[in-house]
């Protein structure tokens, strides 16, 4: 075990309400996920998906997470008539002590 703190973050492509997963693997080794909410979402204008998903994370040991939210969920105006996310997963931002 790690006595420093660790922070684990990226695209991990698993939600954890999904069961067995890769990120239900680093819950179990002592990391603690910040909560945020989809960030493979279907509002996004940038996917084509029915189902939300959370596979975007940050992963902390030895920290605590004072506050955690979606970040880059906006839509950025290219034309006067168009508008599209920045990317087809919104960010993940932490706040951390």
């Amino acid at each position: 075990q790690n006595s420093k703190p660790t922070i684990l973050m990226g695209d991990f492509n698993c939600d954890l309400s999904d069961g067995n997963t890769h990120c239900q693997q680093i819950i179990k080794h002592g990391f603690t996920p910040a909560e945020t909410g989809c960030t493979y979402c279907s509002e996004n204008t940038l996917t084509n998906i029915k189902k939300d998903e959370t596979l975007d994370y940050i992963f902390v040991t030895g920290l605590s997470i004072l506050n955690s939210f979606r970040i880059y969920d906006s839509l950025i105006q290219i034309t006067d008539q168009q508008h599209i996310s920045y990317s087809d997963h919104y960010g993940v931002k932490a706040i951390l002590k």
